[in-house]
């Protein structure tokens, strides 16, 4: 009988032993190692969430805020950036990541948009160079050394501070659309007489031109709210431009009184903000062709049409087809005018082979104009469908 019972404890200990758990004592440390992996990966959250908080790139209140960071969302023509002053340019595609200390600059005919947080985009026009001197959740501060943008500004929060600088001027940004141009400007040279030579004939005096340092001037259009332009050399003497008025600063003075912006300024701001993309855009065309007051597709469109289909299955996301119209006809015609040929397209790249999930349609009518209706040229181009990527 004890030999059975000893025997039996001692199976018993050799299945302990075989499962590695020698009786609880020398058990494997599965809970420990649990245990460890849950703190580091608290104390790494934890840290993450520290680091936001002190770089000024995340707040925790109701809604908790989060610094998105900026990207290129739009690009036309040849432009470029650089992450910083002695580092390489390198060529802006649409995508490219534009942080903290990059400069950008445009070459002619080129524009590109900047998407710097939910409800703030800037379009960066030609011949233009910008610098992102400082984004963080409590600040934002863009320096225009020369050329033009346009933006759509929204404050975070009430505390958030939004500075366009120019080499003139100081742009204060109180949530509003509005548009600063640089201009740099040589007069003519003034003559100057050359005095007659000794011992000869008087002469004519013969001009010699002086050289006149060149004046730069910064507009600023406020197409809509509140901004407060300031020139730095006179601090104490800042403007208020409100709704539809315009300002001109120079070097050597403070800023001019507020002027009303033309119909033509108007006009021309307008469009250069509702161009502006807030998400990436895949394709803009205007080669997409309907008849007359229809949804049908032509057949010249094809080839466009077939040019998207390859780059959906390149890009291989989720993209929404916006129709829009020029101004001919009244919106109630224009709006489901619009739908419905966003509609047709999308039933066209579906029969391409495009998964019917990764379209969605939008019509705009004529609610979203990119250039000037009044003229045959810009209402061709107000007649145009864009693919936005939205996932």
């Amino acid at each position: 009988m004890m030999q059975a019972h000893g025997g039996s404890a001692s199976k018993r200990m050799t299945i302990e032993k075989a499962a590695g758990t020698d009786g609880g004592r020398n058990a494997f440390p599965i809970g420990r190692i649990l245990a460890i992996g849950i703190a580091l990966f608290v104390a790494i959250f934890a840290g993450v969430i520290a680091f936001m908080l002190l770089s000024d790139r995340m707040i925790l209140r109701s809604p908790v805020l989060v610094l998105s960071r900026p990207r290129v969302t739009f690009a036309l023509g040849e432009s470029s950036y650089r992450e910083r002053a002695d580092g390489p340019w390198r060529r802006v595609t649409i995508g490219s990541a534009i942080g903290e200390g990059c400069e950008v600059k445009t070459g002619p005919g080129a524009l590109l948009d900047l998407h710097l947080h939910d409800g703030t985009t800037v379009r960066i026009m030609q011949n233009t160079h910008a610098k992102l001197l400082r984004h963080v959740i409590k600040e934002l501060h863009v320096e225009v050394s020369g050329g033009s943008l346009y933006g759509r500004f929204k404050k975070i929060f009430t505390e958030h501070q939004m500075r366009i600088s120019t080499p003139t001027s100081t742009v204060a940004v109180r949530g509003t659309e509005i548009g600063v141009e640089v201009a740099r400007i040589a007069p003519p040279a003034v003559p100057k007489e050359k005095p007659a030579r000794r011992g000869r004939a008087s002469r004519a005096a013969v001009p010699a031109p002086v050289p006149v340092e060149t004046v730069v001037s910064t507009t600023v259009y406020g197409l809509s709210g509140v901004v407060e332009v300031v020139n730095p050399l006179f601090p104490d003497r800042p403007v208020l431009l409100g709704n539809r008025n315009m300002v001109r600063v120079v070097a050597s003075a403070p800023p001019s009184d507020p002027e009303r912006m033309s119909e033509n300024d108007i006009i021309r701001v307008q469009t250069i903000i509702n161009a502006l993309h807030d998400e990436e855009v895949l394709l803009i065309t205007n080669r997409i062709y309907f008849e007359t007051d229809s949804a049908a597709i032509l057949a010249n469109s094809h080839p466009e049409l077939d040019r998207v289909v390859a780059l959906m299955n390149k890009r291989r996301a989720k993209v929404r087809i916006e129709g829009h119209t020029d101004i001919t006809g009244s919106a109630s015609i224009n709006l489901p005018l619009s739908r419905r040929r966003a509609d047709s397209i999308r039933q066209y790249l579906i029969a391409k082979g495009i998964d019917p999930k990764m379209l969605m349609i939008a019509g705009y009518g004529s609610g979203k104009p990119i250039a000037d209706n009044r003229t045959p040229e810009g209402r061709a181009q107000n007649r145009h469908v864009e693919f936005i990527v939205i996932e």
